[in-house]
């Protein structure tokens, strides 16, 4: 098993997620596959080749070319994580929501456990008009967090990352007060004047923004 994360310093990914997606941010990429070791180099080599693609240039054409790449990279390694993650904010991007819900299903087929999966699929639901069923989902991300907070050092980026996204989902729970002050506690613990502003801009945003910037294409 190897693990990747992206670290809380990379703020352009960060705030690419949520202007792109208004998604939670990522920062697990686990790969642990079956698949033999040249199927998920080759996805992970198309995979790569369609971030690069988009990275140049975000127009629709690059995303449908590169959606096409990691249905490519997808058929290698049918369990490759990284292609469905970005499968599914391209597929948002272009306003593909059908399709995007169904890869999204997929990811929380292949991490059960993860939280930001539950709680982007609450979001997905509540633009579905089903607030009952991401009322559901929101609550199970939040169990998930805390049992990760609980579990690792809050030294550490990991950490920090979990907490962010344990703070948006509380304001998709109508707890804002908690929101708040978790959101508070964070800006609290750090001096980097990038960080600070992108948490002010989480702080100020509304759950109704927050949805608004996920479904805008």
């Amino acid at each position: 098993m190897k693990i990747h994360y992206f670290p809380i310093s990379n703020f352009s990914e960060m705030q690419k997620h949520l202007v792109g997606l208004m998604c939670f941010i990522p920062f697990f990429i686990v790969s642990c596959t079956n698949s033999k070791p040249d199927a998920t180099l080759q996805a992970k080599l198309l995979t790569d080749s369609a971030i690069n693609l988009t990275k140049a240039s975000y127009s629709s054409e690059s995303l449908q070319a590169a959606l096409g790449l990691l249905d490519n990279a997808i058929a290698h390694d049918p369990t490759y994580y990284e292609a469905y993650w970005n499968k599914l904010m391209y597929q948002n991007q272009l306003g593909l929501r059908d399709d995007a819900f169904r890869t999204l299903n997929k990811l929380e087929e292949l991490r059960p456990y993860s939280p930001d999966l539950k709680a982007t699929c609450g979001i997905f639901l509540l633009l579905r008009q089903d607030s009952i069923g991401a009322m559901k989902k929101f609550e199970e991300a939040d169990i998930l967090f805390d049992n990760i907070l609980d579990t690792i050092k809050a030294d550490n980026d990991p950490y920090e990352t979990y907490s962010i996204n344990k703070a948006i989902n509380l304001r998709f729970l109508n707890k804002e007060h908690e929101a708040q002050i978790l959101f508070d506690s964070i800006y609290s613990r750090h001096d980097n004047p990038t960080l600070l502003a992108f948490i002010n801009r989480l702080k100020q945003m509304s759950k109704g923004e927050m949805l608004h910037r996920f479904g805008v294409n």
